[in-house]
């Protein structure tokens, strides 16, 4: 059985971190420590000229599909990014970002393996023909927010079926019975409007298509288009006193709307977003939303890769980070006086920790 850097580091008490540095001749190592990691290297029998062909860049490249570029700069991503970069410059591995093109994808991959020693592929855009390529070509990856049912990845997700049911559980003791739904046509997105109709249906409440909006399309236009489309939900079903949105750009979109519609949010439509982005809490009501550790997100795929590239725990492991449901001012109560956050803090609604 190969050596590891794990096994080095236990032997040696020591952090895996800190026997990437000495073994690549990187960062401040007191002579003792450098002693004594080397030492047990040797004494395990671990292949120090090899070790050097195997980690000749001590680069990680984070990528998304080309066609969707947009996404580095979104607040999800782009804070998933830096928990990864952060957790990855603790083994000195420097971080670049980049976007995976489809045109000549082998003559890429090639260009990929020659460039990276790992890569992280953010987005659930990236399908399964990249990968299958990737994982030809020998490179450890990992990715985030897209976990390939049927595939043997290595995969960082949420539970984005369970979140959303518990939205609309939330919704519905507070009073609420006919919810809409806004959202897109991303993977992840249709997960959470499984989620929905799942609770509708267990809770026995009426479903139509009449009361959502699925998008066809990818748009970065998000706010707009949900704007326009809450507009139009509340034209088609007067009697919505909810909303449930995809996301928390959606979520601003769908306030928007409420609000062109003559209506006010809470007191008329309450409304409920996904992810919690920083701007959810500075919005006009506060929006109530379902957290995600995004940073988190990043940081767990910056070590799983780290993990690959040192051949520790090679089994394709899938990690899932579940959401709790964060209770602002943009939804109220039908059926008590109570504040929205009294009643859910003392129900008997699961919080997924």
């Amino acid at each position: 059985m190969r050596v590891t850097l794990a096994d080095i580091a236990t032997k040696a008490d020591v952090s895996p971190s800190t026997v990437s540095r000495v073994l690549n001749n990187k960062g401040r190592i007191s002579d003792k420590t450098r002693t004594r990691v080397l030492s047990v290297a040797t004494q395990l029998g671990y292949d120090l000229e090899d070790r050097k062909d195997r980690n000749r860049t001590m680069n990680v490249g984070v990528l998304f599909d080309a066609r969707f570029e947009s996404l580095a700069a979104d607040p999800f991503y782009s804070t998933v990014m830096l928990g990864a970069q952060m957790e990855l410059k603790g083994y000195d591995y420097h971080v670049f970002f980049s976007t995976i093109e489809r045109e000549n994808l082998d003559r890429v991959v090639h260009t990929y393996r020659e460039r990276f020693d790992g890569l992280i592929l953010v987005g659930c855009e990236i399908d399964g023909t990249v990968v299958d390529r990737i994982q030809g070509a020998g490179i450890p990856f990992v990715l985030v927010d897209n976990d390939l049912p049927g595939s043997k990845v290595n995969a960082i997700v949420t539970d984005n079926v369970e979140g959303a049911e518990e939205a609309i559980r939330f919704l519905a003791k507070l009073g609420h019975r006919r919810i809409g739904f806004v959202g897109g046509p991303q993977k992840t997105f249709l997960q959470r409007h499984q989620g929905y109709k799942n609770a509708l249906a267990s809770l026995g409440l009426e479903w139509s298509r009449q009361q959502e909006v699925l998008f066809e399309a990818i748009d970065n236009e998000d706010v707009g288009r949900a704007q326009a489309a809450v507009q139009d939900l509340l034209l088609r079903v007067p009697d919505m006193t909810a909303i449930f949105a995809c996301n928390d750009k959606n979520a601003i979109g769908a306030i928007r709307g409420v609000v062109a519609s003559g209506r006010k949010v809470p007191h008329d439509v309450s409304v409920i977003g996904y992810d919690d982005l920083d701007i959810s809490q500075h919005m006009d009501p506060p929006l109530t939303t379902l957290h995600i550790d995004k940073m988190q997100m990043g940081a767990m795929a910056g070590r799983r890769l780290y993990e690959l590239i040192q051949g520790v725990n090679n089994t394709p492991t899938k990690i899932v980070v579940t959401s709790t449901l964060v209770v602002r001012e943009s939804v109220r109560s039908l059926v008590n006086t109570s504040s929205p956050a009294a009643i859910y803090s003392s129900s008997a609604i699961i919080k997924y920790l």
